[in-house]
């Protein structure tokens, strides 16, 4: 099963249009449960978890550390510093792919 999550919502939604107005703009966000970190708490002896990292610096070193602290199987991780890679790139580029030992 594959699931693209959310890990922030919104707080407060508009109740209509806001209109333009002299100053800055703000939106309060709210972090939401750790998806992956429950499923890796749950997950059972003939079950695979695959996770993702999208970083920014230190790539294998965050990477690594998710993938423990996550108790994930797998981690794919993605430099968004690297051309081709991020979100919204055509071609999705995928730096390293890290197994954790059982």
């Amino acid at each position: 099963m594959f699931r693209s999550l959310r890990i922030i919502h919104q707080l407060k939604k508009a109740e209509q249009k806001i209109k333009k107005t002299d100053g800055d703009l703000s939106i309060v966000l709210k972090r939401t449960q750790d998806i992956l970190l429950t499923i890796g708490q749950k997950k059972r002896e003939d079950q695979i978890v695959i996770g993702f990292a999208m970083e920014t610096e230190n790539l294998l070193e965050n990477a690594g550390k998710k993938l423990q602290e996550k108790n994930a199987n797998y981690i794919i991780a993605n430099s968004i510093r690297e051309p081709g890679a991020g979100f919204w790139c055509r071609h999705k580029y995928c730096q390293k792919l890290f197994h954790q030992q059982v």
